[in-house]
């Protein structure tokens, strides 16, 4: 009987299994999920020997291919938290807890119409507060006068600090005004942003405001709903572009599998388990030593498409003598028959 003269289409299932550099250890293998490409390329290098002899130079007497190690490459686009962290090339940390927790003081500079992001999140009971203001009274500036913009100002005659954060006026501007670099006596201090309004040639009075212990959740800031660490500073409020702000929260506990940078590479074990759509025989393909790097970029955010990633690397030879592909970079099984 003829054999059918058949064509390879596969499909099937791809395993992979991570070698852990912060255990020594094989992790235990996985499901990738839906890989669209699985591919092996063999590499040699070509080594000529060249005629230099009349009539032939030039030509080549005889050739040798040298086996340089065979790339492996694949596609995936199942997108678990443990397939991001390989497209990235960075590490996984599995069921990671939280604890719930309270802050007390937690300090921000604040700019209107931006967020502060808070260090935790799932972030309820929040309270915002300035904190405590320098002791300086009677300041007044010198009589140079100073121009809308202007950001350095000499203050005279008061007595006390003036801290970097605190929130000041000048008389005859309603605008607030947040110290970058203050003073603990006379002397020049530097404003976050420039004056809104010129302060004339003579001595003005400034007024160190107080410290604040609750801002308005209304008109000073407003808590995102929906992402509870991030904290919108309202235009409308009291807090001025530079003002120092203390934030007292408390947070829910949680639990999560966080992604970590700073992978360049990683050590695989990889098994195809697959079927030929053409004649519908089994095969399966054994990687014992792959070394991979992640290939591109992974897009969180983009068209209405899914993501894809791509992972590339070399087969290494496996030197481990348990292993089904033991002194080879790979193995492979086709038209296996089982008998009873």
């Amino acid at each position: 009987m003829a054999k059918r003269d058949t064509g390879f289409i596969g499909s099937g299932t791809m395993r992979i299994s991570i070698f852990s550099t912060v255990l020594n250890e094989w992790l235990g293998w996985t499901k990738v999920g839906n890989v669209e490409l699985y591919e092996l390329t063999p590499d040699t290098e070509e080594i000529p020997r060249i005629s230099y002899q009349e009539g032939t130079a030039g030509q080549a007497l005889e050739t040798v291919y040298i086996a340089k190690p065979t790339k492996v490459k694949y596609k995936f686009n199942t997108m678990t938290a443990a397939n991001i962290a390989v497209a990235l090339a960075a590490s996984l940390m599995l069921d990671v807890s939280v604890v719930a927790g309270t802050v007390t003081s937690e300090a921000h500079t604040a700019w209107r119409n931006q967020e502060l992001r808070l260090t935790k999140r799932n972030v309820k009971s929040l309270v915002l507060s300035t904190p405590t203001a320098g002791t300086g009274a009677l300041y007044t500036t010198d009589t140079a006068g100073y121009a809308i913009g202007v950001t350095e100002i000499n203050i005279i005659t008061g007595t006390g600090t003036v801290l970097s954060g605190d929130t000041v006026t000048f008389a005859g501007d309603t605008n607030l005004y947040a110290v970058k670099t203050g003073a603990t006596a006379a002397g020049k201090i530097v404003l976050y942003t420039g004056l809104k309004k010129a302060i004339p040639s003579s001595a003005t009075a400034m007024t160190i405001r107080a410290a604040i212990t609750a801002l308005s959740a209304t008109t000073d800031y407003t808590q995102d709903a929906l992402n509870s660490h991030f904290v919108d500073v309202l235009s409308t409020g009291v807090i001025a572009d530079g003002g120092s702000v203390l934030a007292a929260y408390s947070y829910s506990s949680s639990t999560s599998d966080e992604m970590l940078s700073g992978v360049s590479s990683f050590i695989a074990r990889t098994e195809i388990n697959g079927i030929n759509e053409g004649d519908k025989k089994h095969y399966t393909i054994y990687n014992g030593n792959n070394t991979f790097t992640s290939k591109g970029g992974f897009s969180f955010l983009g068209k209405a498409e899914f993501a894809s990633a791509e992972i590339e690397g070399i087969a290494n030879i496996d030197l481990d003598p348990t292993s089904p592909c033991y002194n080879h970079a790979y193995k492979g099984w086709f038209n296996e028959v089982v008998t009873a």
